[in-house]
């Protein structure tokens, strides 16, 4: 798991997965405190896990929970298990995840610090309910707000970019960065306006949301929407014990933790911002050199009718002889190479060279 990494990278890879794997814990450890707390979340409003006030019962809260629980399963294997089990930081991006993993850290530090000073501001009620309920409703409302806010508006912003470029696939459904690269930032920054815009109550609130969305919106389309998850929920379980009154050591270890978590986030975002300027570089070159790739290949095709001049398509030799009309004359065979004559260098050498004893 830590093959290719600088110390810096691992370190954040380490913070990231304890992170997670603190995160899933807190969620099936409270499990049970879900269950015996039903009643008491059949009272909360629905708006608060699911966005929309709906009436829900027992099977739909039951239904949720394990959505919810399965989500979770699944990042923790795609975080934890999977680069455990062999393979490459390169070949599934989840270094570059947990740099940025850190700079949303970062950002909701900062939201939480900065939120303290705003007047009429304050602890969010849910953190003075039982923990069972906090654990369902933050649980859950990790996954619906993923699907309503996230993957709705950003569903219909990649398929309509690939439709009208003429590469929609499923693949660049699942992965839009593989093709999009640096344009994922555009349909990243629409859907958390919208989002922003839509279900934010107050100005303050809009423009942290507005933050927020963003970062997990980037992620979305940049490392998959099961990164995206992971990255709001472990948040969202992480908040129930920095809230944790009946323990203030364990509140304040789990502070700590994030302060130095955040601080990781400045040195990343000071390494991915360069990075960015790198990526804008090599998106240019690799258009140059597609363009250039299939202009050889066009060549290839034609290569009966066309020619070169850095070698005799004859036998191969280097040395010419100028003649009338700026022909060239090969000085080994005497092969005429007329003045126009184009061609991918050295193509059919070997096919018209005599055959050597």
């Amino acid at each position: 798991m830590a093959e290719g990494r600088d110390v810096p990278s691992l370190v954040t890879v380490y913070f990231g997965v304890a992170a997670v794997l603190a995160a899933v814990l807190i969620f099936f450890v409270l499990t049970p405190d879900i269950f015996s707390q039903i009643q008491t979340i059949l009272t909360q409003q629905s708006s608060t896990y699911i966005i929309f006030n709906a009436s829900l019962g027992v099977s739909s809260i039951y239904l949720l929970l394990t959505l919810t629980a399965l989500a979770v399963l699944a990042s923790l294997y795609i975080l934890v298990v999977k680069p455990i089990g062999g393979r490459k930081s390169k070949e599934n991006g989840e270094t570059e995840f947990f740099k940025y993993f850190s700079v949303f850290i970062l950002l909701e530090f900062f939201i939480s610090i900065i939120s303290g000073f705003i007047p009429g501001y304050s602890i969010p009620s849910i953190y003075s309910m039982p923990l069972g309920v906090q654990a369902f409703v933050l649980g859950v409302s990790s996954l619906t707000d993923l699907a309503v806010l996230q993957f709705v508006p950003l569903f219909i912003m990649i398929f309509a970019y690939f439709a009208l470029t003429g590469k929609l696939s499923l693949t660049n459904l699942l992965h839009p960065y593989k093709t999009m690269r640096r344009d994922v930032i555009v349909p990243a920054i629409i859907a958390s306006v919208i989002t922003a815009a839509l279900f934010s109550q107050t100005l303050s609130g809009a423009f942290f949301d507005l933050l927020t969305f963003f970062v997990l919106d980037y992620i979305y389309l940049r490392f998959g929407i099961l990164h995206s998850f992971a990255a709001g929920f472990t948040v969202s379980m992480l908040g129930i014990l920095t809230a944790y009154a009946p323990s203030p050591v364990l509140a304040l270890v789990v502070l700590v933790f994030l302060t130095m978590w955040s601080f990781l986030g400045i040195y990343n975002l000071t390494r991915l911002a360069p990075a960015a300027g790198t990526s804008m570089r090599e998106s240019k070159l690799e258009l140059q050199t597609e363009s250039s790739r299939k202009l050889t290949e066009s060549l290839i095709q034609n290569s009966d009718v066309l020619w070169i001049r850095s070698s005799c398509p004859n036998c191969g030799s280097a040395n010419f002889y100028i003649r009338e009309g700026m022909r060239l004359e090969c000085m080994n065979c005497h092969h005429i190479i007329d003045k126009d004559a184009v061609g991918p260098a050295n193509i059919i050498i070997e096919q018209r060279r005599p055959a050597r004893i």
